[in-house]
């Protein structure tokens, strides 16, 4: 017989004993206007390439749904377009367990990667 322990993806990103997540993202910014009004819109695009391991924020978008996600994303109105780290901060634990129930996400910057066609 086999036991299988389920680990919640936050507590294993949590873990200090696996450090090999890396999540990078675009950032990018679209706006237009019509006769209606005036629109801005803020897209978040996975580099897969660029990361490595688990992508703990599409994981919690198909859990939570992308407007939750949103609105953990502490300083996604202020960063400017280009490429980001995404890492987790502000971990909230019940103070009677110690597990976790909630955290939030910063972007930190990422420098371009150097691109031959430039030249």
């Amino acid at each position: 017989m086999t036991v299988s322990l389920m680990v919640s993806p936050i507590k294993l990103l949590l873990s200090e004993s696996i450090n090999f997540n890396e999540l990078i993202v675009r950032l990018k910014t679209e706006s237009w206007f019509d006769h209606k009004g005036v629109y801005i819109k803020k897209k978040i695009l996975f580099m897969k390439r660029q990361s490595k391991g688990f992508n703990f924020l599409l994981e919690d978008c198909t859990q939570i749904g992308s407007e939750e996600v949103e609105g953990r994303i502490l300083n996604l109105y202020k960063c400017e377009d280009g490429l980001y780290k995404v890492t987790i901060c502000n971990v909230y634990k019940d103070w009677e367990t110690g597990s976790i129930e909630d955290w939030e996400y910063k972007l930190i910057p990422v420098m371009e990667p150097f691109c031959k066609e430039t030249l």
